[in-house]
């Protein structure tokens, strides 16, 4: 891919970045992201203003609407893209890089207080719990359904690792 600027930003495809340097890397160098899923919130709990972009199989036309992070409900890191998240003529990409120019210590308040209030451990993990106590799903119906069947990788890491695939020893030494 070619790096491409736009009036508001530069694009620059980078590559990876090695995970201990992540933070210390997006602190440095990012002064809004833009992303979906846990990468969002990889900025998000540095403060970082934070777009949440959705996913689509197709290329997206210009009237998609772009949201703050801390804009979003239900926990949502990312939804698939429907007729829904467009509008003809919107200005959301402008008036969200506006926010962050003209206001970035409260998009950056904004943006982090949502994190620790939604997606930080401590309330995370008495959510999941919650709906874990609630849930009444039986053993037998993840059974039938294939959620119990062991996928190709951890088998092939099992096999590698000890020989075994589903307990069974998969060759002997003689």
């Amino acid at each position: 891919m070619k790096d491409d600027n736009h009036k508001y930003l530069k694009i620059e495809f980078l590559g990876n970045v090695d995970n201990r340097e992540l933070d210390n890397f997006l602190l440095n160098n990012i002064d809004v992201m833009f992303a979906m899923g846990t990468a969002a919130l990889e900025a998000a709990r540095l403060a970082i203003p934070t777009v949440l972009l959705d996913v689509s199989y197709v290329p997206i036309k210009d009237d998609y609407i772009f949201k703050f992070l801390f804009d979003t409900v239900d926990y949502t890191l990312g939804d698939v893209i429907d007729e829904h998240h467009f509008k003809s003529g919107n200005k959301s990409f402008e008036n969200i890089m506006d926010s962050v120019i003209n206001d970035y210590a409260e998009v950056s308040t904004k943006t982090y207080n949502y994190f620790v209030s939604n997606h930080e451990l401590e309330q995370s993990i008495p959510l999941l719990l919650e709906k874990l106590e609630k849930n009444n799903v039986q053993y037998n119906e993840l059974y039938k359904n294939g959620f119990t069947r062991i996928d190709w990788s951890t088998k092939l890491y099992h096999f590698v690792r000890y020989g075994k695939i589903n307990g069974k020893r998969q060759f002997t030494n003689t």
